[in-house]
């Protein structure tokens, strides 16, 4: 393993053939081998994540277990799910509000403040703020497979299949259903609400 600059950098024991760059305080932890950030500060590429890649930013994470993922760059983002992709933005200027993926072959693809809920697998979200795929209150949890919300603010797609292509607030709840504009609720399996 490699580090080749920066400030404050660590590779953990058992972390075989991984790279940090450069930038400062990034670091890749134990078993999480075949692994690289590219520089930035404050990533980390956590325990058995390993085949993973940081590129950049600040206070990114890939999450233990969470291996063959990639976090281009942006600030405050997380992935714990496996083989998934987040490519940048979560930064509002409070230094909160990162996008965060738990789902298994998910993508996010920027934005602000959007989230994949647990077991929401095969499931993208392109960009837009405060979107969300699944539903979670306290520890109930409902995951959507293969949802899809392209942008817009604040909608929700619960459905399995289903889609939002932008707009604000709305929500499906059918599987294989579609809402698009604003406050369009799709709550039944196969409907179209616009």
């Amino acid at each position: 393993s490699t580090i080749g600059g920066g400030q404050g950098n660590q590779i953990q024991n058992a972390a075989f053939q991984s790279a940090i760059s450069g930038g400062a305080y990034n670091q890749i932890e134990p078993n999480a081998s075949y692994s690289v950030i590219g520089g930035g500060q404050a990533n980390q590429i956590q325990t058995n994540a390993s085949s993973s890649v940081v590129s950049g930013g600040e206070g990114n994470h890939i999450e233990p277990n969470a291996g063959h993922s990639v976090i281009n760059g942006g600030k405050n983002n997380q992935i714990a799910g496996s083989g998934s992709f987040i490519g940048g933005g979560g930064f509002d200027g409070n230094n909160t509000y990162g996008n965060i993926v738990n789902g298994n072959a998910t993508a996010i693809g920027g934005g602000l403040g959007n989230a994949i809920i647990n077991g929401s697998d095969y499931s993208t979200i392109g960009g837009g703020a405060y979107n969300t795929v699944g539903f979670q209150s306290g520890i109930y949890s409902s995951p959507a497979f293969g949802a899809v919300i392209s942008g817009g603010s604040n909608n929700t797609n619960q459905g399995n299949y289903a889609t939002i292509p932008g707009g604000d607030q709305n929500v499906t709840a059918g599987a294989n259903s579609f809402a698009a504009g604003h406050r369009a609720k799709a709550n039944h399996n196969g409907c179209f609400v616009w």
